[in-house]
């Protein structure tokens, strides 16, 4: 509907919501699925190394990266296992470490700095991960600080990778589900 007013057309606002609506209706279903097929197929997993582990020593948790992608990505880190000076957790992090007991509340105080460093190392290795293949690092969670320490218990903890390289232009850091983790006396 159109009215005149001092000599201009206005339109009024009964037109505005029906636009509206129907960009809405167009528009919508185009991002929903431009995210479906936007979503890449990189999978972070954890597992404890043994069933349950003992508090007085090493927590290790093994970092599983999948590549379900139909080319190679890199991941880059200065160590697969353990070392002195903490090169395995570059480029992994514990972002949240929660034990079973009430409250429920976020423990995760610091992550461990890396150095000093080995008199000779030239950086990082790029570890290739091939198509349907995975890349393993084991890390140590003791070297993680948390509230009250890593006393027995139940806790879940989400592990993040970083710095994925997926080509020359895209990075991806990629989230795990919770992993489970038992620690005893």
């Amino acid at each position: 509907m159109w009215v005149k007013v001092s000599g201009s057309e206005e339109q009024t606002m009964t037109r505005k919501p029906v636009c509206m609506l129907i960009m809405s209706l167009v528009l919508l279903p185009l991002s929903v699925t431009a995210q479906e097929h936007r979503q890449i197929p990189i999978v972070v997993e954890g597992h404890a190394v043994s069933n349950t582990l003992k508090g007085n020593g090493p927590l290790l948790i093994r970092i599983s990266i999948l590549n379900g992608l139909s080319k190679n990505i890199r991941f880059s880190t200065f160590s697969l296992t353990p070392n002195s000076w903490n090169g395995e957790v570059s480029n992994i992090s514990l972002v949240d470490i929660y034990r079973n007991e009430p409250p429920a509340m976020g423990l995760f105080v610091a992550r461990p700095k890396t150095g000093p460093y080995p008199k000779f190392i030239a950086g990082p290795s790029s570890y290739v991960i091939k198509p349907t293949e995975s890349l393993s690092i084991v890390v140590d969670m003791s070297k993680w600080q948390i509230r009250d320490g890593w006393i027995p218990g139940k806790y879940k903890i989400t592990v993040r990778a970083e710095n994925i390289f997926l080509d020359d232009y895209a990075v991806a850091s990629v989230l795990s589900d919770p992993v489970e983790v038992v620690i005893i006396k």
